[in-house]
C-alpha cells in the first residue's frame, strides 16, 4: 500500500512492504523491482523540518534524529536521518523487530496508554501520549502515516498531531474506503484531495 501526498506540486510516496501472490513472470519480475525500490527507499522523511512522514508509525527506539537538508525539484525537503540508521547500509531487508520495523509496522491505538502489543503480530501500538510527547518533545507539527485503511482516505488522531493517509481506494476489492491525498503548501498548510469509492454497480467486471 501506497500513501501519497503533494509538497508544492512535488508528489511524495509513502510505501509500505507487502508480501504478493506471484503467479506469472510478470508479475514476478514486477515483484522484485518494487521490492528493490523498497528495500533501498527512505525509512521516513521530514518535510520542512515538521513534518514527519513513515509507512507505518513511531517507535521507542527512535529517540532522537538529525536533518539533512537536500533540494528536491523546486521545494526543499529534508530526509529524516534517524542516528540509529546511519550506519545501516542499503539495500535493507526489514528486521522483525527494532526501529525499522517498527516505522513501517507500528500503528496509533485509542485505547493504549503508552506502548501496546500490535494485533498483527508485529511491532508496537502506541498511544495519544506517545504522539503528544514526541512531537512537542521535537518540535514536530504533524505525524504523516499510511498502514492502515480509513473509511474518508484520511483520519486525524490526537488533536491532529497525526494523520493516516490512505491513497488506494475500495482496498483490494474487499471495503468501501476512499482515497486521500494530502497536500501541503508554501506556508505548510494541510489540505486533502479525496476521491470516493466506486460503487460495486460501477466497478468493472
Amino acid at each position: 500500500m501506497v500513501s501519497m501526498m503533494s509538497v508544492n506540486d512535488v508528489t511524495v510516496l509513502n510505501c509500505g512492504k507487502h508480501s504478493l501472490i506471484v503467479s506469472t513472470v510478470c508479475q514476478l519480475v514486477t515483484l522484485l523491482i518494487v521490492d528493490t525500490v523498497i528495500s533501498v527507499a527512505m525509512a521516513a522523511a521530514l518535510v520542512e523540518g515538521t513534518i514527519l512522514c513513515m509507512h507505518g508509525g513511531l517507535s521507542p527506539d527512535l529517540k532522537e534524529f538529525t536533518q539533512v537538508s537536500e533540494m528536491f525539484l523546486p521545494c526543499t525537503v529534508y530526509r529524516c536521518c534517524v542516528v540509529q540508521l546511519e550506519q545501516i547500509e542499503r539495500p535493507l531487508e526489514v528486521p522483525d523487530n527494532g526501529l525499522v520495523c517498527d516505522l513501517l509496522w507500528s500503528d496509533p491505538d485509542d485505547d493504549v496508554i503508552g506502548w501496546g502489543d500490535n494485533d498483527r503480530g508485529v511491532s508496537y501500538t502506541f498511544g495519544r501520549d506517545i504522539v503528544r510527547d514526541f512531537t512537542s518533545r521535537h518540535g514536530i507539527s504533524l505525524i504523516c502515516r499510511a498502514h492502515q485503511v480509513v473509511e474518508d482516505g484520511y483520519q486525524f488522531f490526537e488533536h491532529r498531531k497525526l494523520v493516516t493517509l490512505f491513497s488506494a481506494p475500495n482496498y483490494c476489492g474487499q471495503f468501501d474506503n476512499a482515497a486521500g491525498l494530502m497536500h501541503v503548501s508554501s506556508n505548510l498548510t494541510c489540505s486533502f484531495t479525496i476521491t470516493p469509492p466506486v460503487s460495486p454497480a460501477k466497478k468493472i467486471k
